[in-house]
């Protein structure tokens, strides 16, 4: 018989339970067709990175499950008890670990070394020991290491003739491009001795010494010591050099020997010499410290990588999820990193969730970084690329975020109710727009061209008019006004036909409407709506049912092998309002300068009710009058 593994229904899926040391020690027989992550990356999780590199045993910044049950194994074999691991602590009790095992033993004795190498000997057991510790230690180690390399290379160095080279060597990296231009003047004027008036030192203020000559240019290729330019005799002296004078035949001998050492420096080795133990202490600390980090996030990666828990826990945030985003009155607490945009263009539509990208900032870290947020409830008419919002991350630090991408999904049922009504004002604002800005752009085309051209045909109206005589012009205007009755005639019968059709079927809708009974009217209005609203909501409601953050995490390199679904009634706890306390609004009213005042509120509820009782007589009356209701004589 094997474990007794445990079940729980988490996000509407049976899930695992892992909550004993029993259950972690098992983890290897459990079948990883029941694990609800198969691999997650080591980068861009609310866990500290070192640990996941920890338990990245192949270094290819993945997590999988063999290499958790791997890090479960060894938890349980240097742990006395594994239920230790859910307390999730920084720090680890000496007397808590095995040292019935070499490798616990090693640990522990490696503890107390730290201990008292910090100057806290161990009191028994009840000793403990923090990450800080052995961060300290490492610390420590990684000085010793570099300084005894340090001090090999230089040992190495005098053993070739280099002695106090290292501090010589960057003085003469220093002056080296200086000195080699004082000889190359030397050797021209040397050439053509008439040009030294040019290469040879002017001087006509004090700025700018640096870019003058070292010393005074001559012929015989020498530097008087005793006669450096100002500006770099400091760096001369720590040449170390004890003649007055330097010529070009040892300054190119001390090239050479530079050059030498500059090539042994290239070989040296980076780091640690050959002191063996030190390195086994370093790494006895190493594994010290590796306990500590999965004592404090194992079981905290377990939750987010057996059960996820930690997700559908309101008091807790899964590993993915990186803060919150503040926009139009609403905080969305379900956010996460991007890692990969291209991958989220490909899967974020399956997730049939509310997704708005953002692009964001932070002036104080100097860093960017690209997140998704889901939005599950509200409204989203005021929400479109460009918005402005506000993103906190888990630390508190504030980024600046503007909306990039938005993935149109229903929100909610009452939402959906809507959207058809929604989308119809849209359309009609829309193609009024459209037609409003046709008519103008006409009209000012045509207002142009006319006064273009009005002034061509004044003239030529103005000497016909004289010509033309009276019988012409009361032909002309005959015929004109023959002309305009047959066009507005055809014109008003077009109307006429238009407004009889719409006449029509506002006289069949109303007949029909009056030809039901009294109690079927509200059924009918309901009806119509139900007719309008109905397929909105159906799809509203059959999205909602699968939403599934499966594909976005998807996108970010997991491997998820069970559904991560987001229903109605979890999906409203991932989205927060503006709460306002209990106000007085007519309060409010009357202490706002700029509210426009209107009817009182008792005179608004006397005239509700006269307009309510007036459509009542209407309809009464108009049911009187059809026979639908008989008076008692």
């Amino acid at each position: 018989m094997g474990h007794q593994w445990r079940f729980a229904q988490v996000g509407g899926v049976p899930r695992i339970k892992i909550d004993s040391g029993e259950d972690i020690s098992h983890l290897g027989e459990l079948d990883q067709k029941l694990w609800t992550v198969l691999s997650c990356p080591v980068s861009g999780l609310e866990l500290d990175e070192a640990t996941l590199r920890m338990m990245d045993y192949d270094g290819d910044g993945k997590i999988r499950v063999p290499e958790v049950v791997e890090t479960a194994d060894w938890l349980c074999k240097v742990l006395r008890n594994a239920d230790m691991l859910l307390k999730g602590e920084d720090h680890v009790r000496l007397g808590d670990i095995n040292r019935t095992t070499v490798e616990g033993k090693q640990i522990y004795e490696t503890a107390l070394h730290i201990l008292e190498s910090l100057g806290r000997p161990a009191a028994g057991d009840d000793a403990v020991i923090t990450i800080a510790d052995t961060a300290d230690s490492k610390k420590v180690i990684e000085t010793t290491l570099r300084d005894n390399a340090q001090k090999a290379w230089m040992d190495e160095a005098t053993a070739g003739g280099f002695a106090d080279i290292g501090a010589s060597y960057e003085a003469f990296v220093a002056v080296r491009d200086k000195v080699d231009d004082f000889f190359s003047r030397c050797q021209l004027v040397s050439f053509a001795p008439e040009s030294l008036e040019k290469l040879d030192v002017a001087v006509d203020s004090v700025e700018g010494m640096e870019k003058l000559p070292l010393g005074r240019v001559n012929g015989d290729c020498k530097l008087d010591m005793q006669n450096i330019n100002p500006a770099w005799r400091v760096r001369m002296e720590a040449l170390g050099i004890k003649e007055n004078s330097l010529g070009l035949a040892a300054w190119n001998e001390m090239k050479k020997s530079f050059a030498a050492y500059e090539e042994w420096s290239k070989r040296k080795p980076d780091t640690g010499g050959g002191d063996e133990t030190l390195k086994q202490e370093a790494e006895a600390i190493g594994k010290v410290d590796r306990l500590l980090h999965l004592y404090r996030d194992f079981y905290k990666l377990l939750r987010n990588f057996v059960t996820f828990s930690d997700f559908y826990d309101r008091e807790r945030k899964a590993i993915f999820q990186c803060g919150s985003l503040y926009i139009d009155q609403r905080c969305c607490d379900l956010c996460i990193k991007v890692s990969d945009m291209n991958a989220h263009n490909l899967f974020a539509g399956y997730a049939g969730m509310f997704l708005i990208y953002c692009a964001c900032s932070s002036k104080k870290q100097n860093k960017t970084m690209d997140i998704v947020a889901v939005l599950t409830m509200g409204d989203v008419q005021n929400i479109r690329v460009g918005k402005n919002a506000l993103f906190y991350d888990n630390n508190g630090n504030d980024w600046d975020a503007v909306v990039t991408k938005i993935v149109d999904n229903p929100i909610s049922i009452r939402q959906a109710f809507f959207t058809p009504y929604r989308k119809f004002a849209d359309f009609v604002d829309e193609q009024v727009s459209k037609i409003a800005t046709a008519k103008n752009d006409k009209v000012m085309d045509n207002a142009t061209s006319q006064i273009a051209t009005a002034s061509d045909k004044v003239d030529t109206v103005a000497s016909e008019a004289k010509n033309t005589t009276a019988a012409d012009k009361e032909k002309a205007k005959q015929k004109a006004a023959a002309f305009d009755i047959a066009k507005f005639c055809g014109i008003f019968a077009a109307i006429g036909m238009a407004l009889g059709y719409i006449g029509g079927f506002l006289v069949k809708c109303v007949t029909s409407f009056t030809a039901l009974l009294w109690w079927q009217m509200p059924l009918a209005i309901a009806g119509l709506l139900l007719v309008i609203s109905g397929p909105s909501m159906i799809l509203a409601w059959l999205k909602l049912r699968k939403r599934n953050l499966s594909p976005l995490l998807n996108a970010n390199g997991w491997a998820i092998n069970s559904r991560v679904i987001v229903n109605i009634m979890f999906g409203a706890t991932l989205t927060s309002f503006a709460q306002f306390p209990r106000l007085d609004l007519e309060e409010l009213r009357r202490n706002d300068p700029f509210v426009k005042k209107g009817i009182p509120a008792w005179k608004k509820v006397v005239w509700c009710i006269c307009v309510l009782l007036i459509i009542a007589a209407a309809v009464c009356g108009v049911l009187i009058f059809l026979g639908k209701i008989k008076l008692p004589l």
